[in-house]
């Protein structure tokens, strides 16, 4: 049982590396969306000249924030969470509410995953493209199923480490 608990750490720890590096990546696209939206309003109010495609690429920015800062709020513990009756119960019980809240958690978001990936595929082969701009929407779609992967692998190390104080003697 040590081994298996020694190598989900290793790889939360790897995980967590990860996760603050696509944390990074969501909030310099956080950044862009600001700027972008901003000179657009800018030129369009001033100018009377918006920028094409501002819109769409703002929706592309935030496929890569929403799918990349979710697994690193996983990692912070910073989801919602109602513990008003959980925190009461012995550390036994708590863990097993986490293992079955996790082992849910893992079952919706690899149906998003999935989901994602078989909708990415379908876009990839029908070549649809954005409205205004020439770019292919499926690349994002696979960003957020990447982002979605990253989030399952630090459920399932939550999931394990639960686990491992349910059994723990």
């Amino acid at each position: 049982m040590v081994v298996w608990l020694r190598m989900i750490l290793k790889l939360e720890k790897a995980i967590n590396q990860l996760t603050r590096i696509i944390n990074s990546v969501a909030i310099v696209a956080l950044a862009g969306m600001m700027f972008l939206t901003f000179t657009d309003v800018m030129l369009r109010y001033i100018f009377n000249r918006p920028i094409t495609g501002a819109f769409e690429i703002t929706e592309f920015m935030m496929a890569i924030l929403i799918s990349f800062t979710l697994a690193y709020t996983q990692t912070q513990k910073g989801h919602v969470a109602i513990d008003v009756f959980v925190y009461r119960l012995s550390d036994k019980t708590q863990a097993i509410i986490d293992c079955i809240v996790y082992f849910l958690s893992l079952s919706i978001i690899f149906i998003i995953f999935w989901q994602t990936l078989v909708k990415a595929q379908s876009m990839k082969l029908s070549g649809e493209i954005s409205g205004v701009m020439p770019v292919p929407i499926y690349l994002f779609v696979y960003v957020f199923a990447f982002g979605s992967a990253i989030l399952l692998l630090v459920i399932i190390a939550d999931f394990f480490k639960s686990l491992s104080k349910v059994v723990k003697k």
